[in-house]
């Protein structure tokens, strides 16, 4: 068996102001959130070298010139399957940790399960997170990371890394893939940090084909949709790593909100093609898509309340493509769909049920 690990902590600058702060070369993060072990499948770090090149110089010198170090541009790539609390993990990297509010995360009698009437129990959680997504001002919530190749005595560190994309699969087998990617703001390798792993136990499972479930509604919803089949999930997190004058780093040094607001986007499969999906398409309706994995999985024994995710999404289907009119039974069809604010009903909103506490450190 191979010996290893991977975690992660979100960079604050206090346990109450829930400010982001993130990690540079030349500076930790002053306060870390709680650590992370992640099941992952594969994640690695890469330094993203961008040595410089001196060969344009007139030297007289008829061969390749010795490159220097230039600059660095780390990023770090993931994916695992969808448990549900490192799923939460995710998704307060990309639209805010709890905060003081704790995006309406209750415990015991106060909260739901995703069914909207089942009363979590003691040391049950439902996390909500709503658009407009934060943190708040101008810098994304990041996080400092570790990588453990125990086996080979190597171990790198990165800080200041942020989200930019997060996908979420749902193929027929194998488990709900979570994929996420982004940059930082330094990467080095490090002493042995001498941590002890610690997961979530293996008897909790991740969310599957079977527990997801598509359904439509609203005014302006197909009335004859064809039965979905597929459904992913692709959210954009528009962040940059810049370099400042006066930084003395070949690294960059500060980590901002890009361009553009956080996007929520995906594609939905359908097994028959039908007429009204397709004009709902041309003529970009807006209606309710409600996306649920609720695991078979109960969080307590063998009744009450079971781990869940959904996604209440106001979208329009902003293109697709159909089958082929070709010699066979049936003919699907594939759509993109886009959540949006229609000037009143948010965007999205997503509800996670677990047993976890608060995403707050």
């Amino acid at each position: 068996m191979a010996n290893g690990y991977y975690s992660a902590k979100f960079e604050q600058d206090g346990s109450a102001t829930y400010v982001p702060s993130p990690g540079t070369e030349a500076a930790v993060a002053p306060y870390f959130g709680a650590v992370r072990y992640f099941p992952v499948q594969q994640v690695k770090p890469s330094l993203g070298p961008n040595p410089m090149e001196r060969d344009d110089e007139l030297r007289n010198a008829d061969q390749a010139l010795l490159e220097i170090t230039d600059t660095f541009d780390p990023t770090f790539d993931y994916t695992s399957r969808a448990y549900p609390d490192i799923v939460g993990y995710h998704l307060a990297q990309v639209f805010g940790r709890d905060t003081s509010t704790n995006y309406a995360v209750a415990a015991g009698s106060a909260a739901t399960a995703l069914d909207g009437t089942t009363a979590l129990a003691s040391g049950q959680y439902s996390h909500t997170w709503t658009a407009p997504f934060g943190p708040a001002g101008s810098i994304p919530q990041t996080s400092q990371m570790i990588w453990a190749y125990k086996d080979q005595s190597t171990y790198y560190q990165m800080r200041g890394a942020a989200t930019e994309s997060l996908e979420l699969s749902t193929p027929d087998a194998g488990g709900v893939q979570i994929k996420a990617q982004g940059p930082g703001l330094y990467l080095s390798s490090t002493a042995n940090p001498s941590l002890t792993p610690s997961y979530e136990t293996p008897s909790i499972r991740p969310f599957v084909h079977a527990n997801l479930a598509v359904t439509y509604s609203g005014a302006s919803a197909p009335t004859t949709a064809g039965t979905a089949s597929g459904f992913d999930v692709s959210i954009r997190n528009p962040v940059v790593a810049v370099r400042t004058l006066g930084a003395s780093s070949q690294y960059p040094d500060r980590m901002e909100k890009d361009e553009g607001p956080i996007m929520i986007t995906g594609t939905i499969a359908k097994r028959n093609l039908t007429a009204d999906d397709w004009t709902a398409m041309r003529d970009l309706n807006l209606f309710t898509i409600t996306a649920k994995w609720e695991s078979s999985q109960y969080m307590t024994g063998s009744s009450g309340s079971k781990y869940g995710l959904s996604m209440t999404l106001q979208a329009q289907l902003v293109g697709g493509d159909i089958d082929d009119l070709d010699n066979k039974r049936r003919h699907g069809s594939t759509f993109n769909w886009k959540a949006v604010y229609d000037g009143t009903t948010s965007s999205a909103v997503i509800k996670l049920v677990n047993k976890t506490a608060s995403y707050a450190a």
